[in-house]
Formats: C-alpha cells, sequence, structure tokens
C-alpha cells in the first residue's frame, strides 16, 4: 500500500526556501504542495507553480492572501520572518492546522505565543531542521555530561553576510539545549562572511585537550527535506509543541 502524502500549504514561495521545500517535496515524493503564498512580490501571485519551476505537476496557484484561502487537513509549513510567521500561526490556530516553523530571529514575546499557541495546535519549531544538527545537539548533551568539570565551553556560527540574526538561532538553540547542564557562560563567535549556509563548531576545552563537534551544511535542501519530514510527523497530533529531536525520537 502507497504511503499517503503530507498536504502542505508552503509560505513565502518566492523566498530561498519556499523553492528549496517545492523542490524537495516533488523530488522526494514526499508531500503533495496543495497551496501556497508570496511574499512581497507581486509578479509571483495568481500564477501557477509550474510556471515557477518548470515542473508541470505543479498545477497550484500562488496567492498572497491567506485568509483568502480554503484551508483543511493541511500542515503549513513557514520559512519567512518572525512578523509574517506570527501572523501565519494565528491563522492556523484559527482554523486548527498544525504547523512547521522554521523562521528564526524570535524575540522572547514571539516566542511566548509559540509556547502558548501550542496549547491549541501541534506546532514543530526549530531554528534548524537538518538531520545532523539533530545528532549533533545529542553529542554535545553527553559531551557536556562527561565534561563539564573545570571546562569552558565555546561557540562559533559561521553564515553568510546577509543572516540578520546574531548569535544564529542555531547557535542560541544549541546553548539552550546544553544549557541546564554546565553553570558557567558559553562564549560565542559570530562570523557573517560570503554566501556560507551555515557552520556551527562547539568546542569544550581545559588546560589539556580540548574536543570540537561541528556541523556544516553544503545545501539548504537539508533543511526542507526535515521539515517536510516533520510535516508528516505533525500531521496527526493534535496540539503540543515539537522538535526535530522529537521527530526523530532523539
Amino acid at each position: 500500500m502507497c504511503k499517503e502524502l503530507t498536504s502542505l500549504f508552503i509560505t513565502g514561495i518566492n523566498g530561498r526556501m519556499g523553492r528549496q521545500l517545492v523542490l524537495s517535496s516533488y523530488i522526494d515524493k514526499l508531500a503533495s504542495i496543495r497551496m501556497s503564498i508570496a511574499n512581497n512580490n507581486l509578479k509571483h501571485f495568481n500564477i501557477n507553480l509550474y510556471k515557477l519551476f518548470n515542473i508541470k505537476s505543479l498545477a497550484v496557484i500562488v496567492s498572497n492572501n491567506l485568509l483568502a484561502s480554503r484551508i483543511k487537513d493541511i500542515v503549513l509549513i513557514d520559512f519567512t520572518n518572525p512578523e509574517a510567521s506570527m501572523v501565519y500561526l494565528n491563522i492556523c490556530c484559527l482554523n486548527k492546522l498544525n504547523i512547521v516553523i522554521g523562521t528564526t530571529g524570535f524575540n522572547i514575546h514571539q516566542l511566548s505565543i509559540i509556547y502558548m499557541l501550542s496549547n491549541y495546535i501541534a506546532i514543530s519549531y526549530s531554528a534548524n531542521f537538518s538531520i545532523g544538527i539533530a545528532l549533533m545537539l545529542k553529542l554535545l548533551r553527553i559531551a557536556v555530561l562527561y565534561l563539564r568539570e573545570n571546562i569552558d565551553i565555546q561557540v562559533i556560527e559561521v553564515h553568510h553576510k546577509k543572516k540578520r540574526d546574531v548569535p544564529s538561532g542555531t547557535a542560541l538553540m544549541i546553548r539552550n539545549y546544553i544549557d541546564d547542564l554546565y553553570i558557567k557562560p558559553i562564549s560565542f563567535s559570530s562570523i557573517r562572511i560570503g554566501n556560507i549556509i551555515g557552520e556551527h563548531k562547539v568546542s569544550f576545552a581545559d588546560l589539556n585537550e580540548c574536543l570540537s563537534i561541528s556541523h556544516k551544511v553544503y545545501d539548504r535542501m537539508v533543511f526542507a527535506k526535515g521539515a517536510i519530514k516533520s510535516s508528516g510527523w505533525l500531521l496527526n497530533k493534535t496540539k503540543g509543541l515539537f522538535n526535530m529531536l522529537n521527530v526523530l525520537g532523539l
């Protein structure tokens, strides 16, 4: 029996991650795009996705009005910006739709809204949907448990020069995941240079040795694959706040 495809509503279809989500869903055949919305680019409104991607099977009209769309039995995936994500999140809550959020740069108030609305719908939220980062988090926690006495921890993150949030959402996620096991401040170094998609290196050092665990992304497709995998896992959930570790059972 063929596995039923997850029906997706993808926001920011004209953005870098929006495009990756479309291509990943088409290539891997893990999801079906039923709706899409473009951000602030009039030339993309009210046209078929196949004209943007030259894939004839993508007969989906690009909208600029989520409220005007008929949305039901669908998971929304959002990689846009904090302000837009708040709008999409509230609409999902009103329509009882589950949502995958990969947007970074939320402030404390916006994060509190995400936590609050997870009492009403299922939300998969992560600053990084790559499987590699999820595994890295597990390794880091093991390292902290064994090495936390008399060590210093430093996180170095490198991204393209157009990335606005500093430190990166992934770097903050790393800190939050190990912070309860380590009482000293964690040092951050952020570098914005060229067109680097994302590199994160965590070093544990004392006077005698240093252990470093690192992760590099070569293609944004890894984020898209993780988000789509998360959407399928989220489909039958009723409410709650989840991340990639939950999706992978880690």
